[in-house]
């Protein structure tokens, strides 16, 4: 089974079927490689709308049938998984380049919720998304050079709060917020 990685140049409603595992929604869609090649061929999803939008890049594997060209879209982290024959084993292959693309992606989204919720500063986004995306390919940390002398960061001094009690006034009775 032959892959192919490009871009979504269009996609087209093309009927549907009942499954096993629910409606499936048939799309014929045009995909570019890298070459400026187009390949169309038919792809389902069970998705009315087809879930990734034109312009987008997307790996499929391509096999041929009675109708012409099947599409099936194919991540490499997944691949060897599935019930296909012939398909390379994940364990024994390294992630193709396509994976890596979708890493970024969630890495960065992952990044931002940390600064949404004060746990990391936004100066730092794209660093620390590239931390995740080394983490999700599994590569090593990077160590600091040993040419560079190690700094301490600055602590920060907390000054107390003039205002704090630690045996704050009574609520009074007819406070109707009790907390």
């Amino acid at each position: 089974m032959q892959t192919i990685s490009g871009i979504i140049k269009s996609i087209v409603p093309d009927g549907g079927y009942q499954s096993q595992h629910g409606y499936i929604y048939n799309f014929q869609m045009t995909i570019q490689n890298a070459s400026g090649i187009l390949t169309q061929g038919q792809i389902g999803s069970k998705s009315q709308a087809y879930p990734i939008p034109i312009e987008q890049p997307i790996n499929v594997e391509v096999s041929n049938s009675q109708e012409g060209l099947k599409f099936k879209k194919y991540n490499p982290q997944y691949a060897g998984q599935g019930s296909s024959q012939g398909s390379p084993q994940g364990s024994s292959q390294p992630k193709a380049s396509g994976g890596k693309g979708s890493n970024r992606s969630f890495a960065m989204s992952y990044a931002k919720d940390l600064v949404v919720a004060g746990k990391a500063d936004f100066s730092t986004l794209t660093v620390l998304a590239g931390k995740i995306v080394d983490w999700l390919d599994d590569k090593p940390p990077q160590q600091p050079s040993q040419q560079a002398p190690q700094q301490s960061p600055q602590q920060t001094q907390y000054q107390p709060n003039p205002e704090y009690s630690e045996n704050p006034d009574p609520v009074p009775e007819d406070d109707d917020l009790r907390f």
